[in-house]
């Protein structure tokens, strides 16, 4: 008789709109950063109340004449409030920075919600508006996952029961979808054993090991049946996936004259490589992942592209290469990119986020705010075009290939069902 396997396609999750119900699912995130010590637990200490911002203009430094004032569940608020300037010095054991604010003290929905986790989520917020509070990145990527489900049906018959999950659940006001909540509801559906495969291109430990996983683990812990899971490798040094890249970037070539010097940019989200916290960050297996992801789509780059002018692939970070956490200066950020790559003669620039499924906050807002791109900006394709140090810069949509991907990522589950059942037929 053959084994019954839960399958679990797993991504991070970005809530399409930021809401009431959205709040708790990025909560759960700055939570589990408290709990992995990147961010100190003295945080929660401070419930004075409400936190309020004016609506369009959060975090703005000064008092608005008239504010329009909301909270971080975006409820409208007309109670008098004290509106208090940011603050840069701790004082006693209140962490800062602080954000300036207008407060509602000791009443309203954040009476007993710390601080933090208040202006936490107003900073998401945010970045949403700046996207008009729609982020595409669940409409990029929830094909790729439905395509792998019917493949693995395909393939596997009724031996799989397949459920998504993510590290912030989407639609929490719909469906439970937490990696808690799916890996106890296949345990109590009678799985022999999990696989999970993870919508990562990159693994981390931070956002995988730490919150996803250990998310998952901790709900079927929790049922008190011990069943095997197995884990997919990352899917971004597929050759798939690489085969996508390639791809792309032979199109976007296609558009630049021939003979032209082209630099092109792999952009990846970056993580710090000093300590931050209590968290050693260099140590996350985040930093080898991406570097193994780089090297591998450099190498068949340069291999498959034949091209008139220089043709450099510089791996860029859109965020932590500021100096406090990138004192070496290892990673790179884009602008520095671009200042070596015009030193050198090159003569433009094309970024392709590739270590992203589809675009999401972190492409959009993000990493053209490592640009310097304040506002943000971009076009119906999510494309951004402008010149920068006298040369033409493209950042490209994330969203490119999605064949390639969903073959990546279907290939890598296959990998984990097929362990799975291995390991169950040597017990």
């Amino acid at each position: 008789m053959n084994p019954k396997i839960g399958v679990i396609l797993l991504g991070f999750g970005e809530p399409p709109e930021y809401n009431e119900y959205t709040y708790y699912s990025f909560r759960i995130l700055g939570k589990s950063l408290i709990d992995m010590g990147i961010i100190p637990k003295v945080v929660l200490r401070a419930k004075r109340g409400t936190i309020l911002m004016e609506r369009n203009d959060i975090f703005s430094k000064e008092p608005h004449p008239k504010p329009d004032l909301i909270d971080a569940w975006l409820k409208p608020h007309t109670e008098f409030t004290k509106f208090i300037p940011s603050r840069k010095k701790i004082i006693g054991l209140i962490p800062a920075p602080r954000e300036a604010h207008y407060l509602l003290k000791g009443m309203g929905p954040g009476r007993d919600e710390p601080d933090f986790y208040q202006f936490y989520g107003l900073n998401i917020c945010r970045k949403w508006l700046l996207m008009k509070n729609h982020s595409p990145f669940y409409e990029h990527t929830q094909p790729q996952k439905i395509e792998v489900k019917r493949q693995l049906e395909e393939k596997y018959g009724n031996q799989l029961l397949i459920r998504f999950a993510y590290g912030n659940d989407p639609f929490p006001e719909k469906k439970v979808q937490s990696p808690y909540q799916v890996g106890q509801e296949l345990v109590n559906e009678g799985c022999d054993g999990i696989a999970v495969a993870e919508h990562f291109h990159v693994i981390s430990d931070s956002m995988s090991n730490h919150y996803c996983r250990q998310h998952l683990l901790n709900g079927i812990h929790q049922t008190g049946v011990k069943i095997p899971v197995v884990f997919a490798n990352q899917i971004g040094d597929h050759k798939e996936l690489i085969r996508g890249v390639v791809l792309k970037v032979k199109e976007e070539l296609s558009t630049v004259k021939q003979g032209t010097d082209v630099a092109i940019f792999l952009s990846n989200h970056g993580f710090p490589i000093t300590k931050i916290g209590h968290y050693d960050a260099a140590a996350d297996i985040y930093h080898q992942n991406a570097k193994k992801v780089f090297e591998s789509t450099k190498k068949t780059i340069k291999k498959k592209i034949e091209w008139s002018g220089r043709l450099r692939v510089v791996q860029t970070f859109a965020e932590y290469f500021e100096e406090k956490y990138n004192p070496d200066g290892i990673n790179i950020g884009p602008l520095d990119a671009i200042r070596n790559v015009v030193a050198d003669g090159f003569q433009q620039v094309i970024d392709i986020p590739y270590e992203w499924p589809g675009d999401t906050v972190d492409t959009l807002i993000n990493l053209r705010w490592a640009y310097g791109l304040n506002p943000p900006y971009w076009d119906k394709n999510y494309e951004t075009s402008f010149d920068k140090d006298g040369i033409p810069v493209k950042i490209c949509s994330a969203l490119f290939h999605p064949e390639c991907r969903t073959n990546a990522y279907f290939e890598r589950a296959c990998e984990a069902v097929d362990k799975c059942i291995i390991n169950l037929r040597r017990r």
